[in-house]
């Protein structure tokens, strides 16, 4: 379409030189819009505005045969009216938990085997461990139409005041937002729409796997128009990233990926919002700030993005003095108790991310220095936990983190990530295991083990994505002192097993309440969390059965050379190569003649009738 704007400013002198193909093909009057190059009718129809370029085409002077009359018209005539189409993207939907966990179990069955220590074939309990697990492909995936997202959803008003409450007992396991908890649901979806539709989102997540899906579609409809779509960096976007990723089942999804794609995100809107940086227009070194309600939910937000999410490649907000500032601030000038919480879950998630740097990356120290700085790791932590302004029993997810760190801080390496390859500048160099410190680390780990089984339902359903990684972490660590250890050859397994008593504890984390009916089970975080704890607790009985088999069963012949039992007769041996040659292999007989010595049968005697 093409504008013909007249003299002057006026508007209204604008009209059409030519008119679109859209309203010649509905035959309506082309009326201009004001955004120029798109008449009105295309600019309401969202439709690509298009005008004629080239000439009509004339009739013919002179009668032609039917094929060079067809001939002509396609040589000269232009293309007809323009027709629309429209782009159409397939959205593939997550594969869902069914109800008997069959899908959670088949995911987790041969992963869990890999946290045994690999032995012999006779030793193996699992003979299926070298199948593969069954996933299905990106082309069998479920997908749906991205035009299905245009539809605005109606959410019940009495469920989401049913999530909201549910929400308040949760948010004192991660303290980073104030919520009153007489706010109608009316006036907060109108004051922080954002921050309500993940708290609903992540609250029916974690209440049932498969009634989420109205609110998690919204949710994730939404974050995608504000932050791809419109570019929003705002504090009560970065607000409800941080619910969803806290709250939302990512550890029952091995392999989903979208929590790090989220917090990747969230640490580019604390990048952009200036969050991890000072701000001395707030006047906070000052030694009374006048802190208001915004300033305080720009200060928490810095100090709970380090207490949700560890360090990892492309997700760095490093703990700096600015972070340690936000955490005085909120400790002298918080207006909740949940303030004070989040400041020391800061501070520990700092030392346990020094401690995990130091014990399992690459680091110029020697083995002592390590040693030196673990001891300091563990004075800070004694030091912080003594100096608290509240009793630690308050906070069920504090109490959990304390314990975890004291066994972290024992265990050395038993924990550690994969080896990174060693370079010239660097090299890989673990700290030796030592039976002190594996006694240490059994009787840290019981403790853990002890507060969780205290724990009730509702405890263990208020848990976030971190609180869970402590657990899975804790049970690894379990498992690994409950065998051998190779690094540690004098390590007495059986005495860790009697001490830790990890298979009371699986057997309660494993649990599922017996009076529910098929019909009324309940498919929760909760439910699967404990289904994957049955699987490991099967797999924990059959190795430990197979160890129990093993020294049983008499032990096997093998080569002196290679079990060692040979080494009390290579000084035996090297004598008799130090004498000369003909004695060495000639001897005088009974009788006067020279007989050869068979030194092999004379130094394997003792070899032969030992009990094998």
């Amino acid at each position: 379409m093409n504008l013909d704007a007249g003299t002057g400013d006026n508007p209204a002198r604008k009209r059409v030189a030519t008119a679109c193909e859209a309203c010649r093909a509905t035959k309506i009057r082309c009326q201009p819009s004001d955004q120029p190059g798109v008449c009105k009718k295309c600019l309401e129809s969202k439709r690509e505005c298009i005008s004629r370029t080239t000439p009509r085409p004339r009739r013919p002077r002179k009668y032609a045969s039917h094929q060079d009359q067809q001939l002509q018209q396609a040589q000269a005539a232009p293309p007809g009216p323009s027709s629309t189409f429209s782009i159409d993207f397939a959205v593939s939907t997550g594969s869902e938990i069914d109800d008997n966990f069959e899908t959670l179990r088949d995911t987790h069955d041969v992963v869990i085997d890999r946290l045994f220590p690999e032995d012999d074939e006779e030793m193996s309990p699992f003979p299926d461990s070298g199948r593969s697990i069954q996933t299905p492909t990106s082309s069998s995936a479920q997908s749906h139409s991205i035009h299905d997202f245009h539809t605005k959803p109606s959410f019940n008003v009495a469920s989401a005041e049913s999530l909201l409450t549910s929400f308040h007992s949760m948010l004192t396991y991660f303290p980073f937002i104030t919520l009153s908890e007489d706010t109608p649901i009316r006036q907060m979806a109108a004051a922080k729409p954002f921050v309500l539709l993940s708290i609903l989102s992540s609250t029916s997540g974690s209440k049932t796997l498969q009634g989420h899906t109205l609110y998690d579609e919204e949710f994730r409809k939404v974050l995608g128009l504000k932050f791809v779509a419109g570019g929003e960096r705002s504090l009560e976007l970065l607000q409800g990233l941080l619910i969803y990723c806290a709250w939302y089942p990512f550890h029952l999804r091995p392999k989903n990926k979208q929590a790090f794609q989220y917090m990747r995100m969230a640490a580019d809107m604390v990048h952009d919002l200036e969050l991890d940086q000072e701000q001395p227009d707030l006047n906070m070194w000052s030694d009374t700030p006048n802190l208001t309600d915004d300033q305080l939910d720009r200060i928490r937000v810095l100090p709970s993005f380090l207490a949700t999410w560890k360090r990892g490649k492309g997700i760095e907000v490093p703990y700096t003095s600015w972070t340690a500032r936000c955490c005085e601030l909120l400790e002298k000038y918080g207006k909740t108790q949940g303030d004070l919480v989040l400041a020391a879950q800061t501070r520990m998630s700092s030392i346990l991310s020094q401690a995990s740097k130091t014990l399992n990356e690459k680091y110029d120290q020697g083995e002592e220095d390590r040693r030196i700085m673990v001891a300091g790791f563990k004075f800070e932590l004694a030091q912080m936990e003594s100096s608290l302004a509240f009793p630690l029993s308050i906070s069920v997810s504090l109490r959990v983190q304390v314990l975890f760190m004291k066994a972290f801080l024992d265990s050395g390496t038993l924990l550690r990530f994969p080896r990174p390859p060693s370079s010239e500048s660097h090299k890989w160099e673990p700290c030796p295991l030592s039976n002190a410190k594996l006694h240490d680390c059994v009787y840290s780990t019981a403790a853990f083990y002890q507060e969780l089984m205290s724990l009730d339902d509702a405890a263990l359903s208020c848990f976030t994505i971190v609180d869970w990684s402590r657990p899975i972490l804790a049970t690894i660590l379990g498992i690994r002192l409950s065998f051998r250890i190779p690094e540690c050859p004098d390590w007495d397994s059986e005495w860790a097993r009697s001490q830790l008593k990890l298979d009371d504890y699986l057997a309660r984390m494993s649990q599922q309440k017996s009076d529910l009916t098929p019909a009324s089970k309940k498919v929760d975080i909760l439910s699967a969390s404990r289904t994957v704890m049955s699987v490991v607790r099967e797999k924990y009985q059959k190795r430990l059965a197979a160890v129990e088999r093993q020294g049983k069963s008499p032990a096997r012949i093998t080569c002196p050379m290679l079990d060692g039992s040979m080494e009390p007769y290579f000084p035996v041996w090297d004598a008799a190569l130090n004498q000369p040659l003909m004695m060495e292999a000639l001897g005088e007989g009974p009788d006067g003649q020279p007989v050869f010595q068979d030194l092999w049968t004379a130094m394997t005697t003792g070899w032969a009738h030992d009990e094998m």
